[in-house]
């Protein structure tokens, strides 16, 4: 069975978002698939800041945010399973800099730039700046780096080696 989380508060572009799936589910005649919508705030900060829903999450991959994708984007998605794809049906990381806008998270914001652009990886890159957002990923300080959810490095700016490390780790969670 898989899980669709729509990611938002009721606003009109996630009841479309329920109800675009809603429809992709009936034509394409997926019964593996439940949809959930998750209208508790502390959670959407988990995975994206409030000003970024409706949010899209399948299988606990978030696959799209701040848009509606369109019925034949979803069908798309439908297709290929489990969530290791973009909405454009493209392998993807997100990858969430934690941290106030002090110096030191800007520095690790562009070190992440810097990597995914040298691997030539196709990556989302979030600035988290909210405390309650930050809060929600557990950290004792900032800067912090998310890594499609998972925590990789918080308290201090990584090495470029370390974050190519991480990255490539990454990759291969939704590269076997």
């Amino acid at each position: 069975m898989h899980t669709i989380k729509v990611l938002g508060t009721g606003c009109h572009n996630c009841l479309e978002l329920e109800r675009r799936l809603s429809e992709v589910i009936t034509k394409t005649g997926r019964t593996d698939i439940q949809i959930e919508r998750v209208d508790d705030e502390p959670v959407i900060r988990h995975h994206i800041p409030l000003d970024a829903i409706p949010g899209l999450l399948i299988d606990g991959r978030l696959v799209s945010q701040r848009e509606v994708p369109t019925i034949e984007t979803l069908l798309r998605l439908a297709e290929y399973g489990p969530c290791i794809k973009n909405i454009q049906g493209e392998n993807m990381l997100v990858i969430k800099v934690l941290g106030s806008g002090c110096a030191n998270c800007k520095k690790l914001e562009a070190l992440a730039h810097q990597v995914v652009e040298q691997m030539g990886v196709q990556a989302e890159i979030i600035k988290v700046t909210d405390d309650p957002d930050i809060m929600a990923y557990n950290i004792m300080s900032t800067p912090g780096l998310v890594i499609n959810e998972k925590v990789v490095s918080s308290g201090r700016i990584p090495s470029a080696a370390e974050v190519t490390t991480f990255v490539t780790n990454a990759l291969e969670t939704i590269n076997p």
